[in-house]
């Protein structure tokens, strides 16, 4: 989409399934968004799940809240902050960078293409026939119509000047049609 694309569903819902492959939601420019009415669930039920900011990340619920800024930790909560563990392993401090990937370049590069549809004059298709397709930069871009006379040719360049399709070869007259020619021709001079 040039602009904006927006999916609604009044009732039911909207999946997005890739059942080999990944999912990516990306902003590349703005911010980006999750709401819902009720819950959210984030699972990952074989590997791990990530949460990475450059300047800070807030969880918050109720009143309370935890913020991770620089090298900070902050927790926050007007009741009792609980720790339960077998062991409290309090080590010294350290400090690490979060290690974001950057967002790709461009958001999508759209790509000229051309399409040519060629059929014979009773709307036939003119299957396997040659074609060549010249640019203004010069070049020129050849290939061969498929069975149904469509040819669709991507990433081409800029301003398509014209398109030159191959002579048909005329088919053999058999020896029938070449006698009612001559037949014709006889008659039109008897009369």
């Amino acid at each position: 989409s040039g602009q904006t694309t927006s999916l609604y569903t009044h009732a039911g819902g909207i999946k997005a399934i890739t059942a080999n492959g990944g999912l990516s939601l990306r902003a590349h420019t703005d911010a980006q968004q999750i709401w819902a009415d009720q819950g959210i669930t984030v699972q990952s039920t074989t590997d791990e799940i990530r949460i990475q900011a450059s300047e800070s990340i807030t969880l918050s619920a109720g009143q309370s809240a935890i913020v991770i800024k620089g090298g900070d930790i902050t927790f926050t909560c007007p009741g009792n902050w609980t720790v339960k563990g077998a062991t409290h392993d309090w080590g010294s401090g350290g400090g690490q960078a979060a290690e974001l990937r950057p967002l790709p370049d461009g958001a999508v590069t759209m790509r000229n293409w051309i399409e040519a549809n060629h059929r014979d004059a009773e709307g036939q298709p003119m299957a396997g026939q040659k074609y060549k397709v010249h640019f203004a930069d010069g070049s020129v871009i050849s290939g061969v119509l498929d069975t149904q006379g469509h040819a669709r040719i991507d990433n081409v360049p800029d301003n398509a000047v014209k398109i030159e399709y191959e002579p048909r070869t005329a088919k053999p007259e058999s020896k029938a049609d070449h006698a009612s020619t001559l037949a014709d021709a006889w008659r039109g001079k008897l009369s």
